[in-house]
């Protein structure tokens, strides 16, 4: 597994390599602040110049970089496992009905990290899907959109609470096929808006209906491309890019999705 360190001044030509190999390995374990930075750094194809502002920096400025670090930092020493060329559905969704038609060219991949707790006892690909189960967090897509990163994400609340905190956490069992593996983590979705197909109304609208959808039967999900057309069907602009939503068209769409919303006013 790699030993993940790369100097600022080195960092594009780092050489996440195998010790015994010349293949570049998915496995990535994590021990410390630098190789955490290196790391987010990298999966999020910053610049040497960017990397060379410093972290305090990159919290401030950079809300990607900012979710990452203060979500990781909660674990001391993790492995990650990169999955590149993922197909994520909801931006996939974005991408065709929007991204795809805009001037500037925009990948159809992502990738996707699956987190697992401290170092494997063995490579990955040796380990059993039980082995892995009792280590799993979760995983954390990420889109090629710049500062609008992340994408769905499904973490276990157990790893990244801190200890001083005594809340209540709705979760649900999703299921995760990881290079043929299949686990299963307790999570509730979350991902950011990306401000053009998402805004925080639609957002929130795909993080419930993900959650209820993958929870009961009765309900089922919407992607994107959906709310955007049910949201058009009720109001007297185009809906792209997004300026959000008003409460009226937020309750109208749960209403067609199986819901019965009712509006309060204070």
């Amino acid at each position: 597994m790699n030993n993940l360190y790369t100097e600022p001044d080195k960092f594009e030509d780092a050489d996440f390599q195998e010790n015994e190999s010349y293949e570049i390995s998915p496995v990535f374990e994590i021990y410390n602040e630098d190789q955490q930075m290196n790391f987010i750094a990298w999966i999020l194809n910053m610049s040497e110049q960017e990397l060379a502002r410093g972290k305090d920096f990159l919290i401030e400025y950079n809300t990607s970089f900012r979710v990452l670090w203060k979500l990781l930092s909660h674990v001391n020493i993790y492995t990650v496992v990169v999955e590149d060329h993922y197909v994520d559905r909801v931006y996939r969704d974005s991408y065709y009905f929007y991204y795809s038609g805009k001037h500037f060219s925009y990948n159809r991949f992502c990738k996707r990290l699956c987190l697992f707790n401290g170092t494997l006892n063995e490579h990955f690909y040796d380990c059993t899907c039980s082995e892995l189960e009792k280590r799993f967090m979760g995983t954390i897509v990420i889109r090629p959109i710049p500062d609008r990163s992340i994408g769905r994400t499904l973490i276990s609340p157990y790893y990244f609470l801190p200890d001083n905190i005594t809340c209540r956490v709705r979760v649900t069992d999703y299921q995760v096929t990881v290079y043929g593996k299949r686990l299963h983590v307790q999570a509730f979705p979350y991902s950011m808006q990306d401000g053009e197909t998402t805004s925080c109304a639609e957002i929130t609208i795909l993080n419930l209906l993900d959650y209820y959808s993958q929870s009961y039967p009765e309900y089922h999900y919407l992607l994107p491309s959906e709310i955007s057309g049910l949201a058009e069907r009720n109001s007297y602009e185009r809906r792209i890019p997004t300026n959000g939503l008003s409460y009226e068209l937020i309750s109208k769409i749960f209403c067609d999705v199986g819901f019965y919303p009712r509006l309060y006013s204070t």
